[in-house]
């Protein structure tokens, strides 16, 4: 069994090396951290696009956003009356 005085010893190097240590900013490996280039984030930006009402940015076909204007305007006219 250890001495009091080496535990202690022990003991404190150990606290001293945990409070020294940096924290390891580096992501870690086989991980992406996104596109770099203005090419490449031009490319994703639509990968996870929002919709609905608290969308910013709709992406509708020509039919679709016939149809949606369509709703959009029954709406509205209903709402305004």
């Amino acid at each position: 069994m250890p001495s009091n005085s080496n535990l202690r010893s022990t003991l404190s190097i150990l606290a001293r090396l945990c409070t020294d240590q940096q924290p390891d900013l580096t992501p870690p490996p086989n991980r992406s951290t996104g596109p770099k280039t203005p090419e490449g984030k031009s490319r994703c930006r639509l990968n996870a696009y929002r919709h609905g009402l608290t969308g910013q940015l709709c992406v509708f076909t020509p039919e679709e956003q016939k149809a949606y204007e369509k709703h959009s305007n029954v709406i509205l006219c209903s709402t305004n009356n």
